[in-house]
C-alpha cells in the first residue's frame, strides 16, 4: 500500500461562493473514500477558510492523482494541493489494521 497526506489550501478569500457550491461535492467524494476504505480521516485546517488534510491510501502511486481528478473541490482553479507520501512506521493500536491490511481496499475505487 502507498500511503499519503493531501493538504489543500484555499487560493483567495474572494472564491468563498465557489468553495461553498463545491464543498457538498467534496463531502460525497469524501464519504465515498471512507466506504471503499482510501480515506483513514480528513479535517479542515483550524481556520475554515484555509483549506484543510485528508490521510489516504491507494495500492499503487499512481493511483491516487486518478483518484484526486475525480474530486471537482480539488481540480477546481481555487485551491492548491500537495500530495505528501510518506510510510508509517508507527500508529495507535485502534488504526493498526488499516495501515497493514490490503484486502478490504477496493481495487475499483479509482474508476
Amino acid at each position: 500500500m502507498k500511503h499519503h497526506i493531501i493538504m489543500f489550501r484555499i487560493k483567495s478569500k474572494s472564491t468563498k461562493g465557489h468553495v461553498d457550491q463545491l464543498i457538498e461535492k467534496h463531502k460525497d467524494f469524501l464519504k465515498s473514500g471512507y466506504s471503499k476504505g482510501w480515506i483513514l480521516c480528513s479535517g479542515t485546517l483550524v481556520d475554515k477558510n484555509q483549506g484543510g488534510i485528508f490521510v489516504t491510501r491507494t495500492p499503487a502511486e499512481k493511483q491516487i492523482k486518478i483518484i484526486l481528478k475525480n474530486n471537482e473541490f480539488l481540480e477546481s482553479k481555487i485551491v492548491d494541493y500537495k500530495i505528501y507520501k510518506f510510510k508509517p512506521s508507527e500508529c495507535n493500536p485502534m488504526v493498526k489494521d488499516w495501515f497493514e491490511l490490503t484486502e478490504n481496499v477496493s481495487s475499483q475505487f479509482y474508476i
